[in-house]
């Protein structure tokens, strides 16, 4: 497969992502387990990741930044 220049720029460009789930870690689960594998390897090459998640009903509230994770 042929890398073109267009292609080439891309890749190198760092990308700003972020991802809204109601699932993640510290749950156990397929969707926690894989979002966390990409986020990892989004951040590992570079990447900005910010994950949201809406607060679980069995979570404590310390604060407005807790939606963030």
């Amino acid at each position: 497969m042929e890398i073109l220049p267009a292609e080439t720029a891309l890749m190198s460009q760092i990308l700003n992502v972020t991802l809204i789930t109601e699932t993640f870690t510290p749950e156990i689960n397929g969707v926690a387990n894989t979002l966390g594998r990409l986020c990892d390897g989004l951040r590992l090459r570079g990447h900005r990741v910010e994950l949201v998640r809406p607060r679980q009903s069995d979570e404590i509230n310390s604060g407005a930044a807790d939606d963030l994770m």
